[in-house]
């Protein structure tokens, strides 16, 4: 249901974004074939791709704190995705007191 009030007040559900982050990394796959490729977003799109590889619900990936400048390392191989790394930075930016 919280879906839905979202839909209704004009903000993007997260199937929406979902559905268009997927469609810009299929844009990019197709363009930069075997290559290595830096995105720089902010944490919903990263949390779509998370739940494109870990079956996470929404209200789950809620709870996952993704740190401001940190590095989400995924891999793609035949349109199948895995991550090689989340959250990757100098252990010393994990004691920011979240």
């Amino acid at each position: 249901q919280g879906d839905l009030e979202i839909a209704h007040n004009g903000v993007e559900t997260f199937d929406e974004v979902k559905k268009r982050v997927l469609g810009i990394v299929d844009h990019i796959i197709e363009k930069h074939p075997d290559q290595n490729v830096v995105l720089v977003t902010h944490m919903d799109p990263i949390k779509a791709m998370l739940s494109t590889v870990v079956d996470l619900s929404p209200t789950n990936l809620f709870e996952l704190i993704i740190a401001n400048a940190s590095l989400n390392l995924f891999r793609e191989n035949k349109r199948k995705f895995s991550i090689s790394g989340l959250n990757v930075m100098h252990p010393t930016r994990f004691d920011q007191g979240w």
